[in-house]
C-alpha cells in the first residue's frame, strides 16, 4: 500500500488565479473537492489524503512545514490552473528539472490531455523547472512530486471542461495518482441513470445493514428514502430505474459522507 498527498494551490486568503466566475483556490476547494474525496474513498490498496485545505501549502513550506512535513508519502501532487490574457488554453504537468517523468506523471499528463488537452509548446505535456519553492524542496527531500496546470481559467473553453464533467476528472485523477484501478460509473448533477458516459450521473443506493434505512446518493451526497413506494422505484419495482446497491454499516456510510450531506 502507497499512501499520497494532493494539495490545492493557494487559499489561506491567495485566491490564486480568476477567470470566469471562479478563482484557483476555490475551484478546487469548493467544486473538484468532494469528487476527489468521493474517489478517494473508494481506494482498496493504497490512500489519498487531501492536504488541509485552510493552508497555502506554498506560505506553509517557507515557514519549514509544507513539504518539508509530506516526508512520508509516496508522491505529492499539487493541483493549480493557469492564467494568461488571449487565446492561451490546455494544460501541462511540470516536474523538476533534470527528472524525467514517472509513470504516475504519464498518467495524470494523459488526465489532463483526455479532459483539457496539452499546450502546443509543450509537445510531451511536460514542463521542467527548478524556479518553484514546493517542486524544489520535494526534489531535495527525493519526494515524487509534480506540479498539474490543469487548463487555463481565463479560457472559457477550459473552464467549461473543467466544470462540466468533475466526477469523471476526479476519478481519473485518483487513479493516475495512485496507479489503482476504481470500479464503479461517474456522475454529475444533471441527469440520472448508471453510465460511464461523461455528462451522465451514476446513481445508487445504499442500505445500512445495521438500522435498515435505504438511502440514494449521487456519490457527493445522500438522501434518507423514507417512503416505501420511492424505494421500490429505485430497485425498479415499478419499471423506471434500476439503480446499483452498497452495503454498509451507519459508521462506513457516515465515514463517506460528512453530516451536511446526508439529507
Amino acid at each position: 500500500m502507497a499512501n499520497h498527498i494532493i494539495i490545492y494551490g493557494h487559499g489561506a486568503g491567495d485566491p490564486g488565479a480568476v477567470g470566469h466566475g471562479l478563482t484557483e483556490a476555490s475551484y478546487y476547494r469548493d467544486k473538484l473537492a468532494p469528487f476527489i474525496r468521493k474517489w478517494a474513498g473508494k481506494l482498496k490498496n493504497n490512500t489519498l489524503t487531501v492536504a488541509n485545505e485552510a493552508e497555502n501549502q506554498f506560505v506553509e513550506t517557507q515557514k519549514g512545514k509544507g513539504i518539508y512535513s509530506m516526508r512520508n508519502f509516496a508522491s505529492i501532487t499539487e493541483m493549480h490552473l493557469d492564467a494568461a490574457s488571449g487565446t492561451a488554453k490546455d494544460g501541462h504537468v511540470i516536474i523538476a528539472k533534470g527528472f524525467a517523468p514517472d509513470a504516475a506523471d504519464k498518467r495524470i499528463r494523459d488526465v489532463v490531455k483526455k479532459h483539457v488537452g496539452l499546450r502546443p509548446n509543450y509537445p510531451d505535456g511536460f514542463s521542467y523547472r527548478n524556479d518553484l519553492l514546493n517542486l524544489n524542496v520535494a526534489a531535495s527531500l527525493g519526494i515524487g512530486y509534480r506540479l498539474v496546470e490543469l487548463g487555463f481559467i481565463t479560457s472559457a473553453e477550459d473552464t467549461q471542461q473543467i466544470t462540466a464533467n468533475m466526477d469523471a476528472l476526479a476519478k481519473d485523477l485518483v487513479q493516475a495518482i495512485t496507479g489503482e484501478v476504481i470500479a464503479g460509473g461517474t456522475t454529475t448533477p444533471e441527469t440520472g441513470g448508471n453510465s460511464n458516459n461523461k455528462g451522465e450521473i451514476e446513481m445508487y443506493l445504499i442500505h445500512a445493514i445495521d438500522t435498515g434505512n435505504w438511502y440514494v446518493s449521487n456519490g457527493v451526497q445522500c438522501r434518507w428514502i423514507r417512503s416505501e413506494r420511492m424505494l421500490k422505484n429505485y430497485k425498479n419495482e415499478f419499471g423506471k430505474l434500476n439503480l446499483r446497491v452498497d452495503n454498509m454499516y451507519s459508521t462506513e456510510l457516515y465515514k463517506e459522507f460528512p453530516k451536511d450531506k446526508i439529507l
